[in-house]
């Protein structure tokens, strides 16, 4: 969203999906590289999900992005 406020009421009535991320994780990077998440992402966005992904880390801090 590069920094734009997003409210979870803008999304009401529809299925969504929140993940939270790091990718400075080893787990996080393993299942991006294997593509089992973004396969997720595709599969559930091509039927009407709401895919989110939220970066919380601070600029500076471990998995920052």
């Amino acid at each position: 969203t590069e920094g734009e406020t997003h409210s979870l009421e803008d999304y009401r009535g529809e299925w969504v999906v929140l993940e939270w991320l790091n990718y400075g994780c080893p787990y996080v990077q393993k299942h991006y590289r294997t593509d089992n998440i973004p396969s997720q992402q595709e599969k559930w966005r091509d039927e009407g999900v709401v895919w989110l992904a939220v970066v919380s880390s601070a600029p500076g801090k471990q998995g920052y992005h």
